[in-house]
């Protein structure tokens, strides 16, 4: 297991809360967070007689990434984190923790 020190910087759009032992890290959500481009095509409609939903194919593309940069990491979703997989400096929220409701209320840690 490697330890070293890193800047964590949170690209979503909304606060993500670290839950280690007692004690809560909050990173507040990101006025710019990393978006993908995306390209959608309508190629089905399933359904029956009395409704029908259509169904798209979605493409991902490039998105407002930041450079790499040395002794950072950023918390992105999972969906970024897919879009770039050789970026090791990318953390997805790892070992969700819901409240009573099933409402995701933060994580255990992180992954890359």
């Amino acid at each position: 297991m490697n330890h070293y020190e890193k800047k964590i910087i949170n690209k979503t759009p909304h606060p993500v809360n670290l839950l280690v032992g007692d004690k809560v890290f909050t990173f507040p959500k990101a006025d710019d967070p990393i978006r993908l481009s995306s390209e959608e095509v309508l190629s089905a409609n399933i359904g029956n007689d009395d409704y029908t939903f259509p169904v798209y194919t979605v493409k991902y593309g490039s998105g407002n990434m930041p450079e790499q940069e040395n002794g950072v990491a950023y918390i992105v979703s999972a969906l970024v984190k897919n879009a770039y997989p050789d970026r090791p400096d990318l953390l997805i929220p790892h070992g969700l923790v819901r409240d009573h409701d099933g409402n995701i209320i933060g994580c255990r840690g992180f992954a890359q």
